[in-house]
C-alpha cells in the first residue's frame, strides 16, 4: 500500500515557481526572432508575408575569453532570393562590443536553414554576454550569462 505525500501548502505553491525559474534560466540564448518579409518577385507583385527566423543556438566559452556560438537563419519560400550584404554580427561583453568572426559567404540565398558557426571575444570578468544581428535593418539581441 502507497502512502500519500503530504507537502504543506506553502511548499506546494513553490515547488511549480521553482520549476519554471530552472527551465527559463535553462534557455539562455534560446530566443527566436521573427523577421517579416514579403513574399515575391518585385513589389507590384507581393502578395503577403512571411517571417525569416534568427536563433542563436550552441553558446560556449572557452577559457581564453572566447564565446563560440552558432547564428542559424532559416528562410521561408519568398519567391526571391533574400539578400545577406547588409548583415552584421557583433558581441557585447563588459562594455566593449567586437566584431563576431565567422564565414557568412552568402550574398543572396534561396529557401532553407543556414547555420553559421561564429565567435568573439568577450571581456575578462563579465557577467553577460549580448550578442547583436543586424538585418535589412533589423536589429535582434540575444542574451545570456557569461560562463
Amino acid at each position: 500500500m502507497r502512502t500519500p505525500l503530504l507537502l504543506p501548502l506553502s511548499l506546494v505553491l513553490v515547488l511549480p515557481v521553482l520549476g519554471c525559474a530552472a527551465q527559463e534560466s535553462s534557455r539562455v540564448f534560446d530566443e527566436s526572432y521573427r523577421v517579416a518579409h514579403p513574399v515575391g518577385a518585385y513589389e507590384h507583385e507581393f502578395f503577403g508575408e512571411a517571417d525569416v527566423v534568427y536563433t542563436v543556438d550552441d553558446v560556449s566559452f572557452s577559457g581564453d575569453g572566447r564565446a563560440d556560438f552558432t547564428l542559424e537563419v532559416e528562410v521561408p519560400d519568398l519567391g526571391r532570393v533574400l539578400g545577406f550584404g547588409e548583415f552584421e554580427t557583433v558581441c557585447e561583453a563588459g562594455g566593449a562590443e567586437t566584431a563576431a568572426e565567422g564565414e557568412i559567404t552568402l550574398g543572396e540565398t534561396e529557401a532553407g536553414s543556414y547555420a553559421f558557426p561564429m565567435e568573439c571575444d568577450v571581456a575578462p570578468g563579465s557577467e553577460e554576454l549580448r550578442i547583436v544581428v543586424r538585418h535589412d535593418g533589423e536589429e535582434m539581441v540575444f542574451t545570456g550569462p557569461v560562463g
